[in-house]
């Protein structure tokens, strides 16, 4: 692309950025009606909230404009009441909503939110039996969540964890980042470069007891269509010479777009 096209890219998205700050006063954008524009939103953010408040931290930092940063600001506040909760979740809105304003903008309080909220995904929610955070009692699932649960999506969590150990020089963080990723993608990851997207774990060994999916494709070989994403796209935001390399099988994709755990996916508005 030429820079003209990715200029226009940038300005087609802060329209929509606009457009989505002038609709959207209380809570946190959740899903959009392709027809009408409006948006169900959610008190805290729910998995997705982070979202919208990395696209107004990233805005921010491509603009300057600080309409973008005062509009983060006191979301990314709100995300220190999902500190404690119980669900490995929490590492999307943690990473995207707090630790993006630490890495751009040297954001003192969204610093303190995402290093807290990884120090709980380690210090609380780890299993060092299973070698991984599960789902926890409180994940964003309609079903089979808990401390034997996991999925392909918690791989979300190895990267607020990287993070913050290196924020931090905590070599804990790291480890348990470490042995989360690798968990991870042992679990589910197909021989043919595909992945599967849950599983159940015995509680006191760790070994795996079932494959099966939360939504999408069940069946033999149960899928949904966002798992091939998030683990190609959640190791480019590790930290270089990790020794926690992804397999040179797992297959390039494009990361979806944020979706609705409850809802189908939709459009966004024009």
């Amino acid at each position: 692309m030429t820079n003209d096209s990715w200029s226009q890219a940038i300005d087609r998205m802060l329209a929509r950025v606009q457009d989505t700050m002038a609709r959207v006063k209380e809570g946190f954008p959740h899903w959009a009606d392709p027809e009408t524009g409006q948006w169900t939103t959610t008190p805290d953010g729910d998995w997705t909230g982070g979202y919208w408040i990395g696209i107004l931290w990233l805005a921010a930092a491509a603009t300057g404009d600080g309409r973008y940063r005062a509009g983060a600001e006191p979301l990314a506040e709100r995300l220190r009441a999902r500190i404690g909760a119980e669900t490995v979740f929490k590492s999307f809105p943690a990473y995207y909503g707090a630790a993006l304003g630490a890495i751009l903008h040297d954001a003192a309080g969204p610093r303190e939110i995402a290093i807290e909220t990884a120090r709980s995904l380690a210090g609380r929610l780890y299993s060092p039996t299973l070698k991984l955070v599960p789902l926890g009692a409180q994940a964003e699932e309609g079903t089979h969540i808990g401390n034997t649960e996991t999925s392909i999506d918690s791989l979300q969590a190895a990267t607020l964890l990287f993070w913050a150990a290196r924020a931090t020089s905590d070599a804990k963080l790291r480890e348990v980042a470490a042995n989360h990723a690798e968990t991870i993608i042992r679990l589910h990851l197909r021989p043919d470069g595909s992945f599967i997207q849950s599983s159940s774990l015995d509680e006191t060994t760790g070994r795996l007891v079932r494959h099966y999916t939360h939504k999408g494709v069940r069946g033999p070989r149960p899928c949904e269509a966002p798992s091939g994403g998030w683990p190609a796209l959640r190791p480019t935001a590790w930290p270089s010479g990790t020794s926690t390399t992804p397999p040179s099988r797992i297959p390039s994709a494009t990361p979806p777009p944020p979706r609705s755990r409850s809802r189908p996916s939709s459009s966004l508005p024009a």
